[in-house]
């Protein structure tokens, strides 16, 4: 800030700026010494206001070689990320007719934010389906009482084999969740299950379970049809389920959040080894993304050691990591999964985990958080 505070006297920054604004342009000061954060924030403002901008990117330095030299390197690393999944009218559409169908019947629960204020000293897990979750459901099913159990996408059927019901199924995507849930809802009772989904998720998952809730996605084609503008859409909460499992946890006011399975890739170089033994994607017929589970990218592991996370899996891995770093004044985040390491998350072993006697229920807990989601009326259906 020093240094910006003294440019003052050399640089007119207001006429700079005026120039700027008159052209339909922004300027943003970004003020961090942590280059992933910078990088990040640079690929996310490409990203939102002209992706094509990265093509023709320019960068002078004044100054902070180390941390400029490191943050340029990450945005070559990242650039993918400025274009990466940008929508396509197929999928769009399909998510259109998806929201329709199930806001149609007048009585779909929304999600909404829990006020600011509200820290819930209850815990929750966030459950994905990495390698690593086997080797923690012993821990998962001994604790399961005492925090609030938040399944996300294929972590279903590992959880229920294992007798632990999920308090709630995190479900982000338009297709191919249909299988993975009718095959769970055949051999296990999924009654007692909350569906918190987007709003464009297949309308076929939703008689497998008793309560269901949506989020609007503000990058979505009917966020702008159906929501009232910044009132209900969650932030960006993919690109996985996993992201989604734990926006929805910082959403609703939990401060501890405990991940497993969220290995975002893996630390065996087996090609075969990318999920839990008992995820859907090891099943007969399973509908598999090719490109999510080619492991070739090194990371850092969680427990030391090298992870290797794939392309697509990279982003959500920076995504979680910003989201941790960004809430981590409020809420703690500790990481039991043995994948990749996560920014502002604490690696402890599943089996040091030493939580509080709760004098609170966790149902009332569950019934609070969805009780407190509006109804989408029939009259606000006909209206938008």
């Amino acid at each position: 800030m020093a240094l910006l505070w003294r440019s003052f006297r050399a640089f007119d920054w207001q006429g700079f700026a005026e120039r700027i604004y008159g052209r339909g342009g922004d300027l943003h000061f970004l003020r961090s010494e942590d280059p992933n954060e910078l990088s990040s924030e640079l690929w996310r403002l490409f990203r939102a206001t002209n992706p094509t901008t990265i093509d023709s990117l320019t960068c002078i330095t004044c100054g902070h070689w180390q941390l400029a030299e490191a943050m340029i390197a990450n945005l070559s690393h990242e650039a993918a990320l400025v274009v990466e999944a940008m929508g396509h009218f197929y999928d769009e559409s399909l998510m259109l007719y998806n929201a329709y169908k199930n806001l149609s019947v007048g009585s779909s629960r929304i999600c909404v934010r829990a006020p600011l204020s509200l820290r819930r000293e209850f815990p929750a897990f966030i459950v994905a389906s990495g390698p690593s979750l086997d080797s923690d459901l012993d821990t998962i099913h001994g604790l399961a009482e005492q925090a609030v159990v938040i399944s996300c996408g294929s972590a279903l059927r590992p959880l229920m084999k294992k007798g632990i019901v999920p308090d709630f199924q995190i479900e982000l995507e338009n297709i191919d969740v249909t299988p993975l849930v009718l095959q769970v809802g055949q051999a296990y009772d999924l009654s007692q299950v909350c569906l918190i989904s987007s709003i464009t998720v297949d309308p076929n998952v939703l008689p497998h379970f008793g309560k269901r809730a949506y989020f609007f996605r503000s990058s979505l084609s009917p966020y702008s049809i159906f929501c009232d503008l910044g009132e209900e859409g969650f932030f960006p909460v993919g690109p996985t389920v996993a992201n989604a499992g734990l926006h929805f946890a910082i959403e609703m006011g939990f401060r501890d959040c405990y991940f497993f399975g969220v290995d975002m890739g893996s630390m065996d170089t087996d090609p075969e080894v990318h999920h839990s033994k008992d995820a859907y994607y090891y099943t007969a017929g399973a509908v598999i993304n090719e490109k999510n589970i080619i492991h070739n990218l090194p990371v850092p592991g969680n427990f030391d050691g090298t992870c290797h996370t794939s392309r697509g899996l990279y982003s959500s891995l920076v995504n979680l990591g910003d989201m941790a770093s960004f809430n981590n004044d409020s809420h703690r985040y500790f990481n039991c999964s043995d994948g990749a390491a996560v920014r502002g998350t604490i690696p402890i072993k599943s089996n040091d985990i030493s939580l509080p006697d709760q004098r609170i229920d966790k149902g009332d807990v569950v019934r609070d958080i969805f009780d407190g989601f509006p109804v989408y009326a029939a009259a606000r259906f006909k209206a938008a």
